[in-house]
């Protein structure tokens, strides 16, 4: 069953601060070393009570909060689901995709150090090795640049308006969810290597 090579994530929550705001969906998506998806895992998330919400990030992934809490897992029982999961999945520690990891990597580390499982987090499953999609597209504009041409993309946004998958005809996944932006974050990936082999 241990297949995997590279891990996607995608989280979709009520603000931009993980101390503040709570973790309100998450996918997983596991690929196999020619990038092709061989399992996923995806649920709605019950952060712990006290936690804010802000309308804008509500207003962009429209997820409903009464479906969040009669479906949702709290922080502890996702920790357990996830490590069952990438344990299923890799043999050795995955290689992590996103786009703009910096933001789902901070709550999936506050998460596992809320309930007491930092070290299992940083040094048992998830580990350092990671791709970052907004960075390669952003690696893309800079060589062009460099070459005195103009920026191939205006925006490294994933799905708003104008956004990598606008410009790379991405157009079968539902966006601003957790599954559907981490699929496409996929695909993006693979578009991107193949544009960066032709600089």
């Amino acid at each position: 069953m241990k297949k995997g090579i590279y891990l996607g994530i995608d989280t979709e929550f009520t603000g931009q601060h993980p101390h503040k705001n709570g973790l309100i969906e998450i996918a997983l998506l596991v690929l196999d070393k020619n990038l092709e998806e061989i399992a996923h895992f995806e649920t709605l998330v019950i952060p712990p009570e006290g936690f804010e919400i802000t309308q804008e990030s509500m207003n962009i992934n429209h997820i409903d909060l009464d479906k969040v809490n009669a479906e949702g897992i709290d922080y502890e029982e996702l920790v357990k689901k996830m490590t069952r999961f990438v344990r299923k999945y890799f043999e050795n520690k995955p290689i992590l995709f996103a786009h703009f990891i910096p933001m789902d990597f901070a709550y999936l580390n506050y998460i596992f150090d809320s309930v007491g499982k930092n070290n299992l987090f940083w040094r048992e499953l998830i580990g350092h090795s990671a791709i970052d999609t907004k960075v390669l597209a952003n690696t893309i504009n800079l060589q062009l640049i460099r070459k005195g041409k103009e920026p191939m993309f205006k925006s490294t946004s994933l799905s708003s308006p104008g956004g990598l998958t606008d410009i790379l005809g991405i157009t079968d996944y539902e966006a601003h969810t957790a599954l559907g932006d981490i699929r496409a974050t996929r695909q993006v990936l693979i578009k991107l290597l193949d544009i960066l082999e032709e600089l």
